[in-house]
């Protein structure tokens, strides 16, 4: 998966543990927001991940996003997800509304994740 920087997210009820593999990320973490309330939401926590960092995340820790901060550096990461998910929401950083998209992974191997040509 290619992303430049995320949204706030949610992880669908799965852990997600994640590895920087080159460059540098920033993880910025959220509550969850109250539910009928449209207010922006504010970061909790900040965290620059250097190369060689794990760290992990779960819906009951609240919301992330991951970005990178650079404007000249690559930066690359490794995410494992247990178990897998095909769902998730994102969420409006100005009004805290809660969307929801479908996930698909791809890699040079599968198609699609999920299918085989056996």
């Amino acid at each position: 998966m290619f992303l430049c920087c995320s949204c706030i997210h949610s992880h669908s009820g799965s852990h997600c543990f994640m590895k920087i593999l080159h460059g540098s990320l920033r993880e910025t973490r959220y509550d969850w927001p109250e539910e009928g309330q449209e207010k922006e939401m504010k970061a909790t926590a900040h965290e620059d991940l250097p190369r060689d960092a794990v760290t992990y995340m779960s819906d009951t820790l609240g919301l992330h996003r991951v970005e990178n901060a650079s404007h000249t550096e690559k930066a690359i990461s490794l995410h494992l997800y247990s178990p897998a998910f095909d769902m998730c929401s994102w969420f409006d950083e100005r009004t805290s509304t809660e969307h929801r998209c479908k996930i698909t992974f791809t890699n040079k191997v599968q198609k699609q994740a999920g299918t085989t040509d056996c």
